[in-house]
């Protein structure tokens, strides 16, 4: 688990399968079991305090995992409960996230070999095509920012694909 405080309302926490023993959670209220855990992790060991109202997206990759997008909406009658937590969940199943490289080096010939690449602009993005050995997953994911939901979707649509021969020469 990877987490990523971009404000004091607002973090993204990153699961890759591998934390579930590739268990798929479907209904939201797996998702509101789950959250009591979480929540209560964050504040113990990421002093992150959780309380109010949340609207959290779910986003699913069945190659990578989860990616929860978490947002504290400002609603002030939950300034009354200090420990109350309640929560909307939107799950998007159906998502493939690009994996942003942080320079062409970290490619060799064995990522490729499983990757669709992207470019745009001076960027390079690895969009896995098949099931990833671990061992690559997670060269992938050190070596790179993972991109999901909207943009993920627009940079697959608009990038010019990469022809492998054209990056070992």
């Amino acid at each position: 688990m990877k987490i990523e405080k971009l404000s004091d309302d607002n973090f993204i926490v990153f699961l890759n399968k591998l934390y579930f023993k590739d268990s798929k959670f479907e209904l939201p209220r797996d998702f509101e079991i789950y959250f009591k855990g979480l929540f209560k992790r964050l504040g113990s060991f990421y002093n992150i305090n959780v309380s109010g109202y949340y609207d959290i997206n779910i986003y699913y990759d069945k190659i990578y995992g989860y990616v929860l997008d978490i947002k504290k909406e400002a609603i002030d009658f939950y300034d009354y409960y200090d420990d109350h937590i309640d929560m909307k969940i939107s799950i998007d199943n159906n998502q493939k996230f690009l994996f942003k490289l942080s320079t062409v080096s970290v490619l060799n010939e064995r990522v490729v070999s499983y990757c669709h690449l992207f470019r745009d602009n001076n960027d390079i993005y690895a969009l896995p095509k098949k099931t990833i050995t671990q061992q690559l997953l997670g060269h992938l994911i050190e070596n790179s920012c993972i991109i999901y939901g909207n943009k993920a979707e627009r940079l697959i649509r608009h990038c010019k694909d990469i022809k492998t021969k054209q990056l070992f020469v």
